[in-house]
């Protein structure tokens, strides 16, 4: 009988465990401001991080309550919790509002944007993974533009994310949307960027009378045209109607 009432024990204990989570996750559904629940501090330091952190239900908080947490656990969760934390929570969060209301709430942006300060798994886990799939809306690009041209990144990760929009050449209204926000910046681009820049516009020149691809490319020319030849600039110019 001693072990059935150890195990009845634990069951129990982890019940009330599982409660106290649940509670804290019906909390953070109607949060506006304020203190946290204390026990949600704790979650970062559980073993069965992921675990715990959905019985909080991340899916249904409200937007002050995200924005609060995400501040929060930026400082306390190790590399393998941060990417969890972007694929679980952010990205599905963001994909679901674009896509429900195509529109973002004002909290839900600047979880986003703060997001951004972990810059390694901004790119690696929501910017490239997004802008890299063929179902990336033209909402979606707006939005990631608008974050891209308002904070400053390492260079190596705008390359990398430049190289991804433009390596297959192939156009589409929130590729340009993306580039038309990393050119606005005036990043100190390697000249063989530039020319795989050049050579994505001149592939698409038929597309110049569409607004997103002639607003991306008149930024590309206002910006780097220092940094052609004479003739490269001529062929690029022809482009335009």
């Amino acid at each position: 009988m001693e072990p059935k009432k150890t195990e009845l024990n634990i069951f129990k204990k982890r019940s009330k465990k599982i409660k106290i989570f649940e509670r804290a996750g019906l909390f953070l559904r109607i949060y506006r401001s304020g203190k946290i629940p204390k026990i949600i501090k704790f979650i970062p330091i559980l073993k069965n991080f992921e675990e715990i952190l959905w019985l909080t239900r991340p899916d249904r908080w409200s937007f002050q309550a995200l924005f609060t947490i995400t501040r929060m656990f930026f400082s306390k969760l190790n590399q393998d919790q941060l990417k969890r934390f972007f694929c679980l929570v952010l990205v599905p969060r963001f994909q679901e509002e674009i896509f429900k209301k195509k529109k973002i709430n004002p909290h839900l942006f600047l979880t986003i944007k703060l997001s951004a300060k972990k810059e390694k798994f901004f790119f690696s886990n929501l910017i490239i993974p997004i802008c890299s799939s063929k179902n990336c809306t033209t909402r979606e690009a707006i939005f990631l533009a608008s974050i891209i041209s308002n904070c400053k990144f390492s260079i190596n990760h705008i390359l990398c994310l430049v190289l991804i929009l433009i390596k297959d050449k192939l156009f589409s209204n929130s590729r340009c949307l993306i580039l038309r926000g990393i050119l606005s910046k005036k990043y100190n681009l390697p000249n063989r960027i530039l020319e795989y820049l050049m050579d994505f516009f001149l592939f698409n020149k038929n597309k110049i009378k569409l607004e997103k691809f002639r607003n991306c490319f008149l930024i590309f020319i206002k910006n780097y045209s220092a940094f052609f030849s004479i003739e490269e600039k001529s062929c690029l110019l022809k482009i335009l109607p």
